[in-house]
């Protein structure tokens, strides 16, 4: 008789102490209760960058991997781009949620008829420079003249340029991502990143100087978020959390890069931590400066992009001039 209620009183303990709880009914039924510890569920979100994975991208990562996406209510995927991945037909397709541009294709796309909003720019001076062998007597775009430059054909800001400075008399190549005839050539000159083909012009020993497109007149925004207006009307807060937990990602990506980019470095293996660190310092300056020093990063005004809209308009790249509330908005950076 002892043994049967020592075997009893251990098992009423055995249960109280599992972790589903079990309470009896008004019938005499044992009932299951629910776990009070139960795992938040998250929303699934797709992130499209505009490249392979780098520092540019650095505080997408950052949101990732330090669980602030997390913390957020979001499982958030990176889908890297690269040539010939468009993220403004993809977002525009429902393939992903938020996707990556520069200001310039945001406006070209709207005007194309493809309802996106930019939600907020990473980068206040646009990233694109004009590489030239150190030693030549270059000060200003108007240098230009009478020498090979190698660019993408169609820029918007490579068009502003040639109009605002008069280029007639440059040889134009066509840009394929080489850099072969630049080095073979030195009085030429290239289009380049100052975090990308700067270090690896470096690593084959050629010392370039460069010409910041930001500071010809026209410094369009860069890498700017954008989702679809149907999106954002139909989930304002999923969209307010992402871009807030995303740029709350850049200021940690700032002092922590080192920390953060071998997770960029899986993704894009053929970089180099090195590579990856240079090019995360020489953006520092690009992406924190401006308005972001006032507003926070991510900020956007609409003096700047009116002076972009109107540019683009007298370029030829755009024709009509649409209304400034449908292009962008700060609203979600709150």
């Amino acid at each position: 008789m002892l043994l049967m209620m020592l075997l009893v009183a251990i098992g009423c303990s055995s249960n109280s102490n599992s972790s589903t709880s079990e309470s009896e009914s008004n019938t005499g039924e044992t009932v299951e209760e629910p776990n009070i510890e139960e795992t938040q569920e998250l929303t699934p979100i797709t992130q499209v960058t505009t490249w392979f994975a780098q520092p540019s991208f650095g505080g997408v990562y950052a949101a990732k991997y330090q669980g602030l996406y997390e913390e957020a209510g979001l499982d958030v995927t990176i889908q890297n781009g690269g040539p010939g991945v468009s993220g403004v037909q993809i977002v525009a397709a429902g393939e992903a949620e938020i996707g990556m541009a520069h200001a310039t294709d945001i406006l070209v796309a709207r005007n194309e008829g493809i309802p996106i909003v930019a939600l907020a720019a990473v980068f206040q001076d646009y990233p694109q420079a004009v590489l030239f062998h150190q030693g030549q007597d270059i000060t200003s775009f108007s240098d230009l003249n009478g020498r090979t430059v190698t660019t993408a054909p169609g820029a918007p800001w490579w068009d502003y340029i040639k109009e605002a400075y008069e280029l007639n008399e440059v040889d134009e190549m066509v840009y394929s991502g080489q850099l072969a005839n630049f080095i073979a050539d030195e009085t030429s000159l290239i289009q380049g990143f100052v975090g990308s083909e700067t270090y690896t012009l470096a690593q084959e020993g050629i010392e370039v100087d460069y010409l910041m497109v930001s500071e010809s007149g026209f410094n369009p925004y860069g890498v700017v978020m954008f989702t679809t207006e149907k999106f954002l009307e139909e989930n304002p807060e999923l969209v307010r959390t992402h871009v807030k937990a995303t740029m709350e990602g850049y200021n940690y990506y700032k002092d922590h890069a080192e920390e953060i980019n071998p997770f960029i470095l899986e993704d894009n293996p053929d970089k180099t931590m090195e590579e990856l660190n240079f090019a995360a310092e020489s953006e520092v300056d690009l992406i924190f400066t401006g308005d972001a020093l006032d507003y926070g990063v991510g900020y956007m005004t609409e003096e700047r992009w009116e002076t972009l809209r109107d540019q683009m308009y007298e370029l030829g790249v755009i024709d009509e001039k649409e209304d400034l509330s449908d292009i962008f908005t700060t609203s979600y950076l709150k």
